[in-house]
């Protein structure tokens, strides 16, 4: 995914912190899909040019997501709406999306210039099956 914002004009730096454990696949796919919508509305407001650094940090219990733009150097404000999105797009989609798992979801711009997205995950440590 970074390499196609890259592609399409972006500079992305891809932080990873911790060791990635074994996450489930709806926690994948809403890591997944937060870090799209981010590149994406970078892509749509702050436009090609723009710095943009995503962390992905593996904690035992959590993973974090952030997404940080500089704004393409422009001043920072409120999204427009369609950046806020409704019916499960935008920011509003990745909200719900984190909340559903139990997480946490912040965004907002970034003092200065830019934006930032913020998401915290539980990881479920897998159950223990013994036999016998």
């Amino acid at each position: 995914m970074a390499e196609r914002a890259r592609d399409a004009g972006l500079t992305v730096a891809l932080e990873t912190e911790g060791v990635r454990g074994r996450l489930s696949t709806a926690d994948e796919l809403t890591v997944l899909r937060i870090v799209q919508e981010s590149l994406t509305n970078v892509l749509r407001h702050a436009g090609p040019g723009a710095e943009v650094t995503i962390t992905l940090r593996f904690d035992k219990d959590a993973v974090r997501v952030r997404v940080v733009d500089d704004g393409g150097g422009r001043p920072a404000g409120p999204r427009p709406a369609s950046a806020r999105g409704s019916g499960g797009n935008g920011l509003v989609g990745m909200r719900e999306r984190v909340e559903v798992s139990g997480g946490s979801f912040t965004a907002g711009p970034r003092l200065g210039a830019g934006w930032q997205v913020d998401a915290e995950l539980p990881v479920q440590e897998p159950s223990v099956r013994t036999t016998g």
